[in-house]
């Protein structure tokens, strides 16, 4: 999710771009890509020739909710990383 999503309109990925940057093997990928775009999960924003580009869907209800519990995760594990590695570097 994290490779799709951006808060950029300009950030658009290809099939392969997605499979590199995820690490996911190109079998694994295939499996479950069509069900993602069934879902709406991400779209297709541009073509040319053969070669789609996709981006986020963050208006599907179900990745606006994973947005959500991400922020809200990084909102409260942050302060205390920060107090962590305060005190880490204090004691060097």
């Amino acid at each position: 999710m994290d490779t799709l999503s951006s808060s950029s309109d300009t950030i658009k990925f290809t099939k392969k771009q997605i499979i590199e940057e995820t690490g996911l093997g190109k079998a694994t990928f295939y499996k479950y890509w069509d069900r993602i775009v069934e879902a709406e999960m991400v779209k297709a924003t541009r073509s040319f020739g053969k070669t789609r580009l996709y981006k986020l869907n963050e208006e599907n209800p179900v990745i606006k909710k994973i947005i959500e519990v991400e922020l809200a995760l990084i909102e409260r594990t942050t302060p205390r990383a920060v107090v962590v590695e305060r005190r880490k570097s204090k004691s060097i």
